[in-house]
C-alpha cells in the first residue's frame, strides 16, 4: 500500500511506519509484555480491545524523539478509515520536529502526503491529522506557513479557515492550491 502511495524504503524506514500482521500476534505479545493498566492508559486498548486490529498501517507521531501519537490506516476498507489512539488528542501536527530547523513550513492535509513531498523536494513540511483537527498554533510563530490541503470541498474549506486563524495570529501565510484535477498532493506529484 505504501509503495503504491508513492513512498520509498527509505522514506518508510527513516518516518517508523509500521504494518501489523497478525494482530493475535500482536494483542499476545502487548498483553505479555505489560498490564492491562499500562495498555489502556498507552492508548492502545479500550474495553480490552486492540485499537488497531482492523488498521494494519500505523502511522507514529514523534515529537523530541519520542511517539507521542499513532494513528492507524485501514487498506482494508474498514471504517473508519483511520483511527487514533484512544484518550489521546489527534489534534497535533505531523512531524513537528521539522519545524526547529525551518523558518519555513509547508502544511498539508495528510501524513502520506507530507511524507510524499518531503520525499520528492526535501521541503520541510508537516500534516494535520484530518480537516477537522487543526492543532494549536503557537508552534508556528515566527514561521512562514504555506498551505496546500487536498483540492476537494472539505480540503479548500479547511485550508481557507486555517489560513484565516494564521493571519489573525499574525503568522506569514500562503495559501496554495492544485491547480489540476488531482485529489490532492500525493497524486500530483
Amino acid at each position: 500500500y505504501l509503495t503504491e502511495r508513492g513512498l520509498n524504503k527509505e522514506t518508510i524506514s527513516k518516518y517508523k511506519l509500521f504494518g501489523i500482521n497478525d494482530s493475535c500476534e500482536t494483542i499476545k505479545y502487548l498483553k505479555s509484555m505489560f498490564s492491562k493498566y499500562e495498555l489502556e492508559t498507552s492508548g492502545l486498548f479500550k474495553n480490552n480491545y486492540f485499537i488497531f486490529s482492523k488498521h494494519k498501517i500505523i502511522i507514529p507521531y514523534m515529537e523530541h524523539g519520542q511517539i507521542v501519537f499513532m494513528k492507524g490506516r485501514s487498506i482494508t476498507g474498514a471504517k473508519p478509515k483511520y483511527i487514533g489512539l484512544s484518550g489521546v488528542s489527534s489534534k497535533r501536527f505531523y512531524n513537528v520536529d521539522i519545524l526547529r530547523n525551518t523558518n519555513e513550513v509547508m502544511i498539508v492535509e495528510g501524513e502520506f502526503d507530507a511524507l510524499k513531498l518531503i520525499q520528492e523536494t526535501s521541503n520541510p513540511t508537516i500534516a494535520v491529522s484530518g480537516v477537522g483537527n487543526i492543532p494549536e498554533l503557537a508552534c508556528l510563530k515566527d514561521k512562514e506557513v504555506y498551505l496546500l490541503f487536498d483540492n476537494d470541498t472539505s480540503g479548500l474549506t479547511a485550508s481557507k479557515k486555517l489560513f484565516d486563524r494564521l493571519k489573525h495570529a499574525n503568522i506569514e501565510v500562503h495559501l496554495l492550491n492544485i491547480e489540476t484535477e488531482a485529489k490532492d498532493l500525493s497524486e500530483l506529484l
